[in-house]
């Protein structure tokens, strides 16, 4: 998915600014966003 950390980031960032159970929804995608790569790895393998 193109972009989708950046997606990921403007819903945490609306979360936060809602009601105290969205701000734990936030915190949750926040900490899966922690454990992903910020990078993804390339393969030259040729097909």
């Amino acid at each position: 998915m193109k972009h989708g950390r950046k997606r990921i980031k403007k819903v945490v960032s609306g979360l936060q600014k809602a009601s105290k159970t969205h701000a734990k929804q936030a915190k949750t995608l926040s900490s899966v966003l922690a454990g992903q790569p910020k990078k993804r790895k390339k393969s030259n393998a040729k097909k």
